[in-house]
């Protein structure tokens, strides 16, 4: 009786999937998910949590986590978690969700889609971990690489000015550690090792913390209204709209005398104005071209603030004929198009010349002024593997469109 159960276990425990991590697959979802991020909204940083496989067959696995999307020098950002599902063979991937902390979500084709590879160069924070306080002003900072490139940690403070630069080599396991002295307070640290690398981000305190990590006032916490006293409020635009209109119509409360709006594309500040209040109400009409943007509106004299995430969308081709300024959009690459190495883009002006800029991660890799002849612009560009953004802008004009792509 005991030899049959004994035989009945071992032939279960075959059938008994293991659980240990595939690296090659966390990989694979971190790496498609950070580009969903970054091709969709305008946060350029995209820094993960620990990411945590579960299993669904032998052949699919789900991955799920949380993480962090920022501007690269700004102090804002968004928490959010993930679950996408890989294939274990090819690394395809199908079903990818992200939900913001602000009410956001980003959803991938419900079909299998060929895998984006992921960077060949990573680098990863282990120490300080995320929000922690810290005790002593020198802080040790390490972490792990994928490769023995040179590691640069920089550390920016709330305003986003720079504070700290240290450069560390990793071992032959991968380990880099470096120390930078550092004044009390809050701050946010980056590490990359080339302009390719998929670097990380962690925020930190230095022996006193005021709970404001840049999530919207949240204090780091997940959910939240986006205010950090409710003495300000934002009744328009809501968070997430779309405005068709060239000219944004923000209004909202306030219980101090005046507010200063600003508005960020990216980690631009493209308007800043100080409204007054009457009647406890304060608006503004910043004029906007097309894309992502973020409203954040902060009383002069107190600690409230809120922000909300919008989009523009306006056709400056035909119609009255471009009472926004020039006129400048993309027909090639399409956002999400993979190309070969050497790029080819195109698109409409109606200025003279526009300037043409290819950035990785927030680094400008390619730049050139291309004439615009019978309304019509290109450029080509020689481009590594890797994902980038296209901007291109008129000269001299107010005219501004971008795409997302990848070099395969």
């Amino acid at each position: 009786m005991l030899c049959r159960v004994g035989v009945g276990l071992a032939m279960l425990a075959l059938f008994v999937p293991s659980v240990r991590a595939d690296e090659r697959v966390i990989d694979q979802a971190e790496a498609t998910i950070r580009w969903l991020i970054t091709s969709s909204v305008e946060w350029e940083r995209v820094a993960f949590d620990e990411s945590k496989e579960q299993f669904l067959s032998f052949s699919e696995a789900r991955v799920v986590g949380e993480g962090v999307a920022s501007e690269r020098r700004g102090w804002s950002g968004v928490r959010f978690r993930y679950t996408i599902k890989v294939h274990r063979n090819d690394l395809r991937t199908r079903d990818a969700r992200v939900e913001f902390e602000d009410g956001r979500v980003l959803t991938s084709r419900d079909d299998w889609t060929e895998a984006r590879p992921p960077s060949t160069s990573r680098v990863r924070f282990e120490s300080p971990r995320r929000f922690e306080e810290l005790s002593s002003r020198n802080v040790t900072f390490r972490g792990v690489a994928t490769d023995r490139k040179t590691v640069t940690i920089t550390v920016y403070d709330r305003r986003g000015r720079e504070r700290g630069r240290r450069t560390a080599v990793p071992d032959r396991r991968g380990r880099w550690s470096t120390i930078i002295r550092l004044e009390p307070g809050s701050y946010k640290a980056e590490a990359v090792s080339d302009r390719w690398s998929e670097g990380d981000e962690v925020r930190f305190s230095v022996e006193r913390s005021d709970g404001d990590w840049g999530f919207g006032g949240s204090g780091g916490s997940w959910g939240g209204s986006g205010s950090s006293s409710g003495r300000v409020t934002i009744d328009r635009p809501r968070n997430g709209e779309t405005i068709t209109d060239g000219i944004v119509r923000c209004s909202g409360r306030a219980d101090s005398d005046e507010v200063r709006v600003q508005v960020y594309r990216g980690s631009r500040l493209v308007h800043r104005s100080d409204q007054k209040v009457f009647g406890g109400s304060w608006s503004a009409g910043p004029r906007l071209d097309s894309g992502n943007y973020r409203l954040v509106v902060e009383a002069r004299r107190g600690r409230g603030r809120q922000e909300v995430s919008f989009s523009v969308r306006t056709s400056n081709f035909g119609g009255s004929g471009g009472s926004f300024g020039s006129s400048v959009s993309i027909e090639r690459p399409r956002s999400g198009d993979t190309l070969s190495g050497s790029a080819y883009f195109s698109g409409r002006a109606d200025s003279d010349r526009v300037d043409v800029l290819v950035y990785s991660d927030s680094r400008v890799v390619y730049r050139t002024t291309a004439r615009v002849s019978g309304g019509r612009w290109s450029a080509t560009a020689r481009l590594d593997r890797g994902n980038y953004r296209l901007v291109v802008e008129a000269s001299g004009g107010r005219g501004r469109d971008q795409a997302n792509f990848s070099v395969r």
